[in-house]
């Protein structure tokens, strides 16, 4: 079964301060509430950031398994 999930918010800082952190893969252990949960979980960082390909892939015992990829 393949499905999309989206959902927006507004966030009070400068797109320049933001964007880094979203569009890299490996920076999000620094903001993501999921590695928080389970830290050692294993992820795997593919690809240039912010470029189509780019992606990451994670498991763990509490999260769960998955893959986030930049499509275009």
């Amino acid at each position: 079964m393949k499905f999309t999930v989206e959902k927006s918010t507004t966030i009070n800082a400068p797109l320049s301060k933001v964007r880094p952190l979203i569009e890299d893969f490996s920076a999000w252990n620094s903001w993501s509430p999921w590695t928080v949960i389970e830290p050692d979980c294993k992820i795997d960082v593919k690809g240039k950031a912010g470029e189509p390909g780019h992606s990451m892939q994670w498991e763990g015992e509490i999260i769960g398994s998955g893959r986030n990829t930049v499509k275009n």
